[in-house]
């Protein structure tokens, strides 16, 4: 499965290494789980599955000891291949302070995507992406992995910075440019309160698209205090935007 699984452990460093798992089913390359103070440097990912997967566990595994992932640090990678960056979806004992840095995330499905279960609980904030090239941006809901005891709460994603960034809007798995680069999905809670929307989140300084796929969307739903300054097409046109229940 994973291929290096960082589990309850502190100040693990990885530098230099190639991870190369592509065609196997589930075959993560670098993923701290419930751990602190690590740091990928200079690698470059091939996988069959995430490049690099930041958890904290699954529903009850991460709720019950409720042991963070903190301070995970990307810088200068590559990928070649695979799903791209994530963090969760198993993220249930919480995620807090990643920091990416000079990577070229290309040749993959998602880019950067921040994702998570409606009843895993826990929260991702203070996630910080700057001075890199992504394929797409999406921060969601995904379906799957929703067994064991739900959690009472759904999760919170907020507190994000994305800062000098080109984002291709390219899926690398089907070899074809999308003209939606950015997408937000948060989650609902009843009665329509926004307790659950993805909130606090910068976009500085981005590019979206090539010539190739000029005319870019931003996609807005269950989210508030969403900021865009010197956010352009590859055209140096503003994106369209399409928002629902967004503030």
């Amino acid at each position: 499965m994973w291929t290096v699984h960082i589990i309850y452990s502190d100040g693990i460093t990885t530098n230099g290494v190639s991870f190369d798992s592509r065609g196997y089913r589930n075959g993560d390359g670098w993923d701290p789980d419930s751990s602190t103070n690590c740091t990928v440097y200079a690698s470059t990912f091939n996988t069959g599955d995430d490049c690099v997967a930041i958890k904290s566990g699954k529903n009850p595994e991460g709720n019950n000891p409720m042991i963070p992932a903190r301070n995970i640090r990307v810088i200068g990678c590559k990928s070649e291949g695979g799903l791209g960056l994530a963090v969760g979806s198993e993220m249930s004992g919480g995620v807090e302070g990643v920091y990416v840095r000079d990577c070229v995330l290309s040749n993959t499905r998602y880019g950067i995507e921040l994702k998570a279960n409606k009843v895993r609980g826990g929260y991702i904030k203070d996630f910080h992406v700057q001075d890199c090239t992504v394929d797409r941006i999406l921060v969601h809901s995904v379906t799957y992995n929703a067994d064991g005891a739900p959690a009472p709460t759904s999760p919170v994603f907020s507190d994000m910075s994305f800062r000098n960034l080109r984002v291709l809007g390219y899926n690398g798995y089907e070899h074809k440019w999308l003209s939606k680069s950015i997408e937000i999905e948060g989650f609902t809670a009843s009665g329509g309160a926004n307790t659950y929307y993805v909130r606090n989140v910068a976009f500085e300084d981005v590019t979206l698209g090539t010539s190739e796929n000029v005319q870019q969307e931003v996609s807005l739903k269950y989210a508030r205090d969403i900021s865009f300054t010197r956010v352009t097409q590859s055209d140096k046109k503003k994106p369209g935007t399409t928002a629902k229940n967004a503030t």
